[in-house]
């Protein structure tokens, strides 16, 4: 069958569901979407004073600019996108356990392109007002087009940090 959620087309949903004693198991969740697939497994312990959510998913070779225009209407970035996350959180309602998320979100975009700014031409523009001293300005708008980009987005106490970046195109790396 067909699902969606929060704008995302799904197809071919499978669902397990356990529901025992104040723990909810959603185990497995798998469905096709935007030409790759989802896998994931959410638990929900309400035992306890504070209720605990874990979430541990994982998109392979999904095309992200379908499927980010159907969830935010935003077409900046295209690719294959493959992401794994594994998070926790505790809380009664959804504010709360967004500000205890706890976890990895690794992403991996490869064979894309980012719309909005050209890096490489804005590198050889820096380039150029470096070897020259004298400032300029940069031009805005274009694309980037690139092979990978990547990193992981390590969550704690809802706020997540990013250390190892990667934005590799054709004639630069960013890290």
């Amino acid at each position: 069958g067909k699902l969606q959620i929060s704008g995302a087309k799904m197809q071919n949903v499978k669902l397990s569901i356990n529901a025992a004693g104040g723990r909810i198991s959603v185990n497995p969740v798998a469905a096709s979407l935007y030409k790759g697939s989802y896998n994931g497994i959410i638990h929900l312990d309400a035992t306890k004073k504070r209720p605990a959510l874990t979430f541990n998913t994982k998109l392979t070779g999904v095309q992200i600019e379908p499927l980010l225009f159907d969830t935010t209407g935003d077409r900046s970035l295209s690719g294959i996108a493959n992401l794994t996350a594994n998070l926790k959180s505790t809380g009664n309602n959804s504010t709360v356990i967004k500000k205890g998320l706890t976890g990895p979100l690794k992403f991996l975009v490869q064979n894309g392109v980012y719309r909005g700014m050209d890096v490489a031409a804005m590198l050889q523009q820096l380039e150029v007002m470096i070897e020259s001293k004298r400032p300029g300005s940069i031009r805005k708008g274009g694309e980037t087009r690139f092979q990978t980009l990547a990193g992981t987005i390590n969550f704690k106490n809802g706020v997540g940090a990013n250390s190892d970046l990667l934005l590799d195109g054709s004639g630069f790396k960013i890290t």
